[in-house]
């Protein structure tokens, strides 16, 4: 957003016919004054909740976490499902039978009889069958499942929105990013147990307001975007925030890794169990309160 200075003269004793340019410091004076003009934290707190809510709306929209309703594992051999008999063959090879009686829909056109298809490990193969989603998921380790999503959940009809703590500026904080020569894989454990791998790239450094010690963080990279992904925990869980810890994303600037805690998201499992979260390693679990970002969910 640029800057506006006010417009016209202030009074002189110059005579008129004579012009004097104004000075940087008279334009910047003037810019103050301005009630146009916002300054930087009026902007950066108009930057917080512009992000807050897209998060909200994410978990409004008809494909958020909240129409998740069931999970359905898929077994090698036939399994049965509300849209059909799903048959996992070997190699995780998928066909389905879909079920007679039912109009079932994928990419907008109907399917019925014996369907092939290929589950790629980045996106799910979706069939609808009224308002009702059908998402058949390769998880790590090759297992399959599907992933029922309704509009109508319970979950989704209640949502009320995400409490969240005050913005302030002092929990965006710069730190020291220390990169590993390269990304190694970690296991990291799932809200349900399981473990799954994750690229470790290396540790922040960094301080906190109200703390005298310094604190770290390991930075992992986010499989589907690539962004920089942070989870972590801190002595809030449980009695403030979510007992499973939080998580937001940094970015580079200048030589430095900003970490901005008002940007800190609860993860989807905190707002639907059905949903399988990574936890924050150890590493990762803070000794000192972050009162920023969201807060525990409504009825948790």
């Amino acid at each position: 957003m640029g800057y506006r200075t006010t417009s016209g003269e202030p009074h002189s004793s110059v005579p008129s016919a004579v012009t004097r340019p104004r000075s940087a410091l008279t334009l910047a004076t003037a810019s103050c004054h301005d009630p146009c003009v916002e300054s930087a934290p009026e902007a950066y707190e108009r930057e917080i909740l512009a992000f807050r809510a897209a998060r909200e709306a994410r978990y409004r929209s008809e494909q958020g976490w909240l129409t998740l309703v069931d999970r359905i594992p898929l077994e090698p051999g036939p399994n049965l499902t509300p849209f059909g008999e799903v048959e996992v063959g070997a190699e995780g090879r998928v066909a389905i039978q879909i079920a007679q009686d039912l109009y079932v829909m994928r990419d907008g056109a109907p399917v019925s009889g014996r369907v092939q298809v290929e589950i790629p490990e980045d996106a799910p193969v979706v069939f609808t069958q009224g308002r009702r989603r059908y998402e058949i998921v390769r998880r790590p380790g090759h297992r399959l499942g599907v992933r029922v999503r309704d509009p109508e959940s319970p979950a989704r009809l209640a949502f009320t929105g995400v409490p969240v703590y005050p913005i302030d500026p002092a929990f965006r904080v710069k730190a020291e990013f220390a990169r590993l020569a390269s990304p190694e894989d970690t296991a990291v454990e799932m809200s349900d147990g399981e473990e799954d791998l994750a690229k470790l790239l290396g540790e922040a450094r960094f301080a906190l307001p109200g703390s005298s010690s310094a604190h770290r963080l390991q930075i992992f990279t986010e499989a589907s975007t690539g962004r920089l992904y942070v989870p972590f925990g801190d002595t809030t869980n449980r009695e403030e925030t979510y007992g499973g810890g939080r998580f937001l994303y940094g970015h580079e600037d200048g030589g430095s890794l900003v970490l901005d805690f008002n940007r800190a998201c609860n993860p989807p499992c905190a707002f639907n169990p059905l949903v399988t979260c990574p936890l924050p390693p150890s590493a990762n679990r803070l000794t000192v309160p972050i009162r920023a970002g969201e807060r525990l969910p409504r009825g948790r």
